[in-house]
């Protein structure tokens, strides 16, 4: 009798690939045939969110099962909760592991009730939200708290040559040491971050103390994203210094959730030592609260802008100057008005925009460069109705044509509507 002809597996690597989304059926053909289980864990394993130590446990499981599944981790998203980080065994395997690892996301902030579960934990952070009109309070991951083979396996991802992502945010205490080796990434995110330097120095109040980096000036950084940055002014001068061969956009990220809360871009330094600095962008989160009012939070991060284009002369010289205003309203009463619609008129009557054109315009002239400026307005992917964004995309647009004739004049203004901003 004879055999019936075999598939080719470069035909059924094509299968898998078309349901490289569809999770429920790369699951049954993983388990269908072994012909079908190494591509379909490619899609499987290729994102991996770490959030308790039973979901740490039941990777380390499936490690010790088949040796090489984590060599298909491409992105690795760890929210480190103190209350069972510190005794934890099975993470830093897992990390040395993930061998071809490209982003790895470190959220060290969480939430006083880690033992409830998580589905659970969201339902109820909705609820205070939407009673109590303010965000649960988030407690920073203290770095000196982590074991030393948990600290051994994050430096060494760190340095990974496969890593191109890395964001860390609400976790203080990180020895500068860690990055005294090759690292070249895409993008570096730092978001609420204290760094400890050397010696005798009393490092606890990073506002007052300077702060010495001292890391090596091959890091290689196209992009990095700063916020809540509270010791900016002495750290942010001495990353740019390190990544100026290979820093091509720098972004800030300001959260009005505090009146009269200080910008992350308080410091001074020469742009003119930035040669590959291409973009600047500065995005302003509104998460609307009803305890304060949203247009002079508004105004403050505006003249933030303003404030940082007149003590830094120098950022005339970059190409890409982009404003992006990103409204977050995780949970939205049904009467209210979408959060990008009180965004924009707030900012419609905002008297700061004259001052920001007439300022771009002499520093652009000055500088005699190509140059785009990018107005923008967005609204986060967990906002509703992104359909009626788009509707008002053109009545935006008109609006901020109107508030900066000078550069829409000069043809440098460009200005979008986002629905979907991932945050």
């Amino acid at each position: 009798m004879a055999s019936s002809p075999r598939v080719p597996q470069e035909l059924l690597d094509k299968i898998i690939d078309n349901l490289h989304s569809d999770y429920e059926s790369l699951k049954q053909c993983s388990l269908a045939s072994s012909l079908l289980k190494g591509r379909s864990y490619k899609f499987i394993y290729s994102t991996i969110h770490l959030y308790n130590a039973v979901r740490i446990q039941r990777l380390r499981n499936l490690v010790d099962v088949n040796s090489n599944l984590l060599e298909n981790v491409r992105e690795l998203k760890l929210e480190p909760g103190w209350a069972w980080i510190k005794e934890d065994t099975d993470l830093p395997v897992i990390l040395r592991r993930a061998t071809s690892l490209r982003s790895l996301i470190i959220l060290g902030a969480h939430y006083l009730w880690t033992n409830i579960h998580r589905d659970t934990r969201d339902a109820l952070i909705q609820v205070f939200r939407s009673l109590f009109m303010s965000s649960i309070e988030l407690l920073p991951l203290n770095w000196g708290t982590l074991s030393p083979e948990l600290i051994d396996a994050f430096i060494g991802a760190f340095g990974n040559p496969s890593l191109q992502f890395l964001e860390i945010s609400n976790v203080t205490g990180i020895p500068v040491t860690i990055f005294h080796r090759n690292i070249k990434l895409a993008h570096f995110l730092l978001t609420n971050v204290t760094f400890v330097g050397y010696g005798d120095v009393d490092f606890e109040n990073p506002d007052v103390v300077p702060l010495e980096l001292r890391l090596p000036y091959g890091l290689e950084i196209r992009h990095l994203c700063l916020g809540r940055m509270h010791n900016a002014p002495s750290l942010v001068p001495q990353l740019l210094n390190v990544t100026r061969r290979s820093l091509r956009a720098l972004q800030f990220r300001q959260w009005l959730l505090h009146a009269g809360r200080r910008p992350s871009s308080r410091f001074t330094y020469d742009f003119n030592m930035l040669p590959a600095l291409q973009s600047l962008e500065f995005h302003i989160v509104a998460v609307m609260d009803v305890r304060f009012n949203l247009k002079p939070l508004l105004r403050i991060a505006f003249q933030n802008i303003i404030d940082f284009v007149l003590a830094k002369p120098t950022a005339a010289r970059i190409k890409r100057f982009r404003i992006c205003f990103i409204a977050s309203h995780p949970a939205p009463r049904p009467s209210e008005p979408a959060a990008w619609y009180s965004v924009s008129y707030a900012l419609e009557t905002m008297d700061l925009w004259e001052e920001l054109d007439r300022i771009i315009d002499v520093r652009k002239e000055a500088a005699s460069a190509v140059f785009r400026l990018e107005i923008d307005l967005a609204s986060s992917n967990e906002e509703r109705q992104p359909e009626e964004l788009l509707a008002h995309r053109e009545a935006w647009k008109e609006k901020i044509v109107r508030q900066l004739p000078l550069a829409s004049r000069r043809g440098v203004l460009m200005t979008e509507a986002i629905p979907d901003v991932e945050m």
